[in-house]
């Protein structure tokens, strides 16, 4: 009988020693997931404050946490960049020219959702003035059906 209770204990060793697999296995099968969202941050480019964003394409201002922003919607509110140019409606625009990238990734993370527009508008005070009318200190913020951003300084309309 101390057999059978020596076999069966080494028999739990056994699975044990599975069910460690098992977790080897989950987090290889997480590495292989997240591989695809590495792949993904690759053709997200880090911008600086003052560079001219590029017409398409996601960015960062590499704030933790926050999605990125999509170039060509928060281009229309960057001053010279052709994407506001274009444009036939008065756009709100970042001060100096700047593009409010990490403004407006720092604005999602730390806002508020918009009131009738919760997931997809957020409103953030930044102490801060970020609009081209030298006053502005308020952000608002958009997100896609992407997951994308995009966020300008609320200008109160003339």
């Amino acid at each position: 009988m101390n057999n059978n209770k020596c076999k069966v204990g080494k028999g739990i060793d056994i699975i044990r020693q599975g069910i460690g697999a098992v977790t080897i296995g989950k987090s290889a099968v997480e590495a292989i997931n997240s591989a695809r969202s590495v792949e993904a941050s690759k053709r997200v480019r880090a911008v600086n404050p003052k560079d001219l964003l590029p017409q398409q394409g996601l960015v960062t201002g590499e704030v933790e946490g926050a999605p990125p922003v999509d170039a060509g919607k928060q281009g229309k509110h960057q001053e010279g960049h052709r994407n506001n140019e274009q444009s036939t409606e008065d756009k709100s625009t970042w001060i100096d020219g700047e593009n409010g990238v990490a403004d407006t990734q720092e604005a999602w993370e730390k806002g508020d959702w918009v009131r009738g527009r919760e997931g997809t508008v957020k409103e953030y005070e930044s102490d801060k003035v970020v609009g081209s009318d030298g006053i502005t200190t308020e952000i608002v913020v958009h997100i896609d059906g992407k997951g994308n951003i995009h966020g300008y300084p609320k200008i109160p309309k003339k």
